[in-house]
Formats: C-alpha cells, structure tokens, sequence
C-alpha cells in the first residue's frame, strides 16, 4: 500500500492504482508565492484555465501549478464572465510569475459568459502550432509530477508501432490524448475516496458509452489539439473533454488512462461537474436520470460524429451507421435491431458490468 498526505489525512493506495506516493504540501498558502520567471524558452506545454467566480479556489491551484516538476508551461486563461474577483486574483498572478509566463485571452466583443465548452473551444484557440495542451479546473489543486507524468506518456505513446516499425511522418500527425485518476476531496480537499477506475485499452466503441476523460486530467498533444480544434464546437450537451475522446480515440490516435492519480479533485456545492464515490451512488443516480438524457447524448454524439466521417476510421463509420439505423424507431422490429447492434457491437460497452447493464437497458429501452 502507499500513502497520499493530505494536511493531516492519509489515502491509501494499493500497488493496483498507484506507482509510487504523492506527497503534496501539507497546505497551500493563501496567496502563492511566486518567483520571477520568465516565459520558458521552449514551451512543451499550454495550460488552458477558464475561471468564473472562483476566486475562493485560485490561490491553492496557483500554488500547485507553481509546484510543477514540468516547468517548461505557459498559462492561457480567460475569465468567463465572473462576478467575484477572479479576474482580479489572475491578473495580479500574472504580474508576479513574469512576462510571458501566464497570458489572458479576452474575446473581441469584451468580457461574456460563453460556458465551459466553448470558454475552453476559445482557449484552445490560441495554442500555437507544436505545443500540447493541458486542460485546468479552477477549483483543483495539481499533484506536483502531473505534467511531467502526462508529457512522458504521450512521448512514449506518440510513435505507434507499424510492421516496417516506426513512420516518423506518421508520429509526427498521431493524435495522443491522456486522461488519469483523481483524489475526490470535499470543499477543504479533505479526500473522500478515489475516481472510479480507468480501462486499460479504451477504445472508440468505449468512447461513445461513457466518458472516462475527466478534462482536469486531459493533456492533448498537439496533433491531438489540431484535431479537436478544427472539429469545434461539439453538440451542445457534450462537454469539450468527452468530444476530445470521441474524436481522438475515432481516428485511430492513442487514449492513455493512466490509474495512477495526478490531481486533487475538489467536490463543492458550485462544481459544474462532479463525481460520486461508488457503485451504488452513481447507479441510484444513473436510475434517476433515466434513458432520455443519456440516449438523447448519445444520439446527438452519433449525429455529429458522421458529420464529421471523413476524420474517422472507415470501421468507426460503419458502426455509427450501425447505431443510427437501429436507434430508428421504437417498434418490436425496432428493438431486435437494437439487439444484434450490441451483439455485433460488443466491444461498445461501459467501465463495469453493473454500468454496462445499465447501458444496455437505456440502448434497448431509450
């Protein structure tokens, strides 16, 4: 077992989800101490952070980006429209880190609330050419070796292996996206528990089921940010994290779960999306929701993945295809159709067999 020291509480992790312990500040200070810098002379990496009303949370994610092993970042941030000081908080950071080193991107028309997806859509209109992108929450707090962790990831999984071996033309355009665990942690990031575990190999099938990219966690490469840019915006229920996976995982780019955990995950009562510790909370509340908002997800994902056919893999297609020919109709005809789409699509399946029965059930009934 290893040992995450959080103030004074202790997780612990099995050799199953994590490599080695994390130890983050016992606490972060309330305004972060930031050393002169200057804009790194290469950046690897564009950390994307949209804020609104998060002025309570900035210092300590702040502080932890600060803390990063991975020093070659730049910070890109936009404020979405909020009535706190957020902006404020920001700005005077900025003053602080050094030219260069954290840069505000404000919209032609001023200051407007576009919401999450098309707040981080903007930002990630501003990663120049050969730089990865790393989205940010406002309210989380980074491990320390996150980036670092996520950067060589990708540069281990950027050269995918072809039978002549390696094309470097190849991995030069390959998509790579990662996505990892996180510590769920209360308001006062007291932890709670760990996200749900990651699949080992998920796939496009996989993709359209469940979203297992948390964006905290999601570090694009930058083929992988080419990609997603130019397939703005996704439908409008689909978050910019879950359209990133979709996307890179249906042109044949490489998705890595990693299940060793990188962040802090802060659970509150403003969180735009939050995350429940268990089976049995998450069921009750997939029961409660029903088929109708998830099918209705679903079919929209599939609707605005065929627009985009000529990205995705001539197999991707034809499954999409698939999947919009038996979702036509309610009729008994209808359902058996339904039916030889699992059968024929069994690798189109949810993380667990609990959630999977679930799925099932919303496939045939919604």
């Amino acid at each position: 077992m290893y040992s995450i020291r959080i103030g004074e509480t202790r997780l612990l992790l099995s050799e199953r989800t994590a490599t080695r312990p994390y130890r983050p500040q016992a606490r972060q200070p309330a305004t972060p101490t930031v050393p002169a810098a200057r804009h790194p002379a290469s950046p690897e990496v564009c950390i994307l952070l949209s804020t609104y009303n998060g002025a309570i949370y900035l210092d300590s994610l702040l502080s932890s980006l600060l803390a990063q092993s991975n020093t070659r970042w730049v910070l890109y941030w936009r404020d979405d429209g909020s009535d706190d000081h957020s902006p404020t908080l920001m700005r005077a950071f900025a003053a602080r880190a050094g030219a260069g080193r954290c840069i505000e991107i404000t919209m032609p028309h001023g200051r407007c609330h576009l919401g999450i997806g098309r707040s981080y859509a903007a930002l990630l209109d501003h990663v120049p050419p050969g730089c990865a992108a790393a989205f940010c929450d406002q309210d989380d707090v980074w491990l320390p070796d996150k980036l670092e962790r996520a950067m060589a990831a990708m540069t281990a999984a950027r050269h995918p292996k072809t039978p002549g071996g390696t094309d470097p033309a190849q991995a030069a355009t390959h998509p790579v996206l990662y996505c990892s665990r996180q510590i769920l942690t209360d308001g006062h990031l007291t932890p709670r528990g760990l996200s749900c575990d990651l699949p080992q190999a998920p796939s496009f099938l996989m993709a359209l089921t469940q979203n297992i990219a948390t964006g905290c966690t999601v570090v694009l490469s930058a083929p992988a940010v080419a990609l997603v840019r130019a397939n703005m915006p996704p439908p409008a229920a689909t978050l910019h994290d879950w359209w990133a996976y979709l996307l890179v995982s249906g042109v044949g780019g490489t998705v890595i779960a990693d299940n060793t955990p990188t962040l802090l995950y802060r659970q509150h009562t403003h969180n735009a999306v939050g995350a429940r510790v268990g089976f049995l909370p998450r069921a009750i509340a997939a029961l409660h929701r029903g088929p109708g908002q998830f099918m209705s997800i679903f079919r929209a994902n599939i609707e605005a993945l065929l627009g985009r056919h000529a990205e995705l893999r001539p197999q991707h297609v034809m499954a999409l295809l698939l999947l919009r020919e038996a979702l036509a109709g309610t009729s008994t005809r209808a359902r058996w159709r339904r039916l030889n789409a699992l059968w024929r699509l069994r690798a189109m399946r949810r993380n667990g067999l609990g959630e999977q029965a679930v799925f099932h059930l919303w496939f045939l009934l919604g």
